[in-house]
């Protein structure tokens, strides 16, 4: 009987849910109730600023995870000006555009002091701020500093960014990226996107992030433990095999090279794993293969003698 009651109860709120969402005449109205969420239905109506921010008000005592990152951005822009950009984008992947990475790609993290896994990050010369999941939120709001906007509730995926980014820059403001960090067709998308608003997507392949990490010091080094060779009993297949399915499937599909730039795919292909990323048997490596030719680019201290007697391929070196 108390499952029937509950029952009737959840029906009863779906069925007033949806006659009140459904009351609006005007286009206004129906917007009002959507744009209700956990931060207010008036925080949806206007844009993000640091009096939102939590625990940041004079007498607030602050969170013990609370990062100061106020020296770290002013180094960023240091950088920034150098370069000659009016903002910086700081995406939350590698140049793998793997979710889990590295603490030496830790960018957002370094810059900012947030430690979740999904992120976007834009600095500017004057503001800074972030964007994440719901996931993040809570974590978001304790560990970044009350110089950080913090946009939970507004808009989210690149468009928030964007039309951010729009308003708080000049028309003909060049907006920096690592354009390593991002895939070619997301960057393509990015720069059409910007020159709507007269705005310029500026290519730095020397991330202005790494130089101020490197000053500062205490950048974790990369792994150079040695990568593991999975014996046949376990990978099912030679890597060999595997690259000659590969050859006919890009027959098939009338292309003459392919570029592997997925760590996991790059680790299945040759029947390797390695210890790069915490808790991931994965490793910093590319991959070009084409009708005549396999070529694995990985670091100097993975190459060694049973990797070359096993594999037989041709080594380029990843730096």
């Amino acid at each position: 009987m108390k499952r029937i009651k509950r029952g009737i109860l959840f029906l009863s709120l779906f069925l007033f849910a949806n006659t009140v969402k459904g009351c609006g005449n005007s286009e206004d109205e129906s917007q009002d109730f959507s744009g209700i969420n956990q931060v207010g239905l008036s925080r949806s109506k206007r844009q993000a600023s640091l009096s939102d921010r939590e625990n940041c008000g004079p007498g607030d005592s602050r969170p013990k995870i609370r990062v100061d990152s106020s020296r770290r951005v002013e180094t960023l822009r240091r950088e920034m000006r150098r370069r000659d950009v009016d903002a910086f984008l700081v995406p939350s992947g590698d140049s793998h555009q793997s979710e889990y990475i590295a603490p030496a790609d830790k960018r957002i993290k370094w810059v900012s002091g947030f430690s979740g896994s999904s992120g976007f990050a834009v600095v500017t010369l004057n503001e800074a701020a972030l964007w994440t999941d719901g996931r993040y939120f809570l974590q978001a709001e304790d560990q970044l500093d009350c110089d950080w906007l913090f946009m939970r509730g507004q808009e989210g995926g690149d468009s928030g960014w964007i039309k951010w980014l729009s308003r708080v820059l000049p028309s003909g403001s060049k907006v920096g990226a690592d354009p390593t960090l991002v895939g070619a067709f997301t960057w393509l998308e990015w720069e059409k996107a910007l020159e709507k608003h007269d705005l310029r997507l500026t290519s730095l392949l020397r991330n202005p992030i790494d130089d101020a990490w490197d000053d500062e010091g205490g950048r974790p080094q990369r792994p150079t433990e040695p990568l593991e060779i999975r014996d046949i009993k376990h990978s099912g297949k030679t890597w060999e095999e595997k690259i000659e399915e590969l050859r006919f499937k890009l027959e098939e599909m009338e292309k003459d090279a392919m570029i592997v730039t997925g760590l996991d795919e790059v680790a299945w292909l040759f029947n390797m794993r390695g210890s790069d990323i915490p808790y991931s048997p994965v490793f910093r490596g590319y991959a070009i293969v084409d009708k005549f030719n396999v070529i694995l680019y990985i670091s100097p201290e993975k190459q060694t003698e049973e990797v070359y007697r096993v594999s037989k391929m041709s080594f380029k070196v990843l730096r």
